[in-house]
């Protein structure tokens, strides 16, 4: 079988606060990504975000979106 993830962007503010609309619920696996090329896989990379978090499959982050306002955290260690 055949699996596909949608990628949803968002914009982060200088204190660490991101928002999202119009997500379904469910879990999903979560990644830092940066501007402005939207990949964690081309230079030059941002060097607030270690590189275990700049991809989804190994960053370790899983969000899940329930009904109502949600708060996510997805702290970073260097």
């Amino acid at each position: 079988h055949t699996s596909s993830l949608r990628t949803v962007g968002c914009s982060v503010d200088d204190d660490g606060t991101f928002f999202y609309k119009k997500l379904a619920l469910g879990d999903y696996p979560a990644a830092v990504l940066q501007a402005p090329t939207y990949t964690a896989a081309e230079p030059p990379f941002d060097k607030r975000i270690p590189k275990k978090y700049r991809d989804r499959k190994t960053s370790g982050f899983e969000i899940t979106v329930v009904e109502g306002d949600n708060q996510l955290d997805l702290p970073m260690k260097k």
